[in-house]
């Protein structure tokens, strides 16, 4: 399921390696297969979020997904994994 950090042989870019920011890295020149995380947060409202009690129970989630997976397994639930879970008492 793990593959190299190399960019793809598309024209049209598909994921981080593709990019001159990525081409370009001195970590990712000197260690081809260096493991690339990539983190994401996101905050939601667990109860009605669009009622008068809006913004009495957000959830922060932090999560990360390994980056070095092929393209298609990167949207699926079982591959984003969850690292912390805030929540926020007004």
């Amino acid at each position: 399921m793990a593959k190299p950090n190399l960019p793809s042989s598309h024209n049209h870019m598909t994921s981080f390696a593709d990019g001159e920011i990525f081409a370009h890295h001195a970590v990712f020149a000197q260690c081809p297969n260096v493991i690339r995380m990539h983190f994401y947060v996101d905050e939601f409202e667990v109860c009605n979020p669009i009622g008068s009690k809006s913004g009495k129970h957000k959830v922060l989630g932090v999560y990360y997904l390994v980056g070095n997976m092929a393209s298609k397994y990167c949207s699926e639930i079982k591959f984003i994994i969850i690292i912390i879970i805030i929540i926020e008492f007004v």
